[in-house]
């Protein structure tokens, strides 16, 4: 999973258009956009060059990048995984 920092989400109708930017490159299996958080998570085997032109198509911008190996669930999703 990667979590990318997105500027220029101001309610869920510009949520919607980056999820949809997002869902629309080639490689990407789930993409989920919060406002709130400014904040999109995308999973997939994609180059972030490939996510930040489309986001850039749809008139937002990437501020960050950070990929996740622990999933959904890890530390950039702010959850610390527990080792058992």
């Amino acid at each position: 999973m990667l979590l990318l920092r997105v500027d220029g989400m101001t309610g869920e109708e510009s949520a919607t258009t980056v999820e949809t930017a997002l869902s629309g490159v080639a490689g990407v299996t789930d993409a989920d956009a919060d406002h709130e958080t400014d904040t999109a998570e995308v999973d997939g085997r994609v180059p972030v060059s490939a996510l930040a032109a489309a986001l850039e198509e749809a008139g937002f911008d990437v501020a960050t990048c950070r990929r996740d190996r622990w999933g959904r669930r890890g530390p950039a999703a702010g959850v610390v995984p527990r080792l058992v």
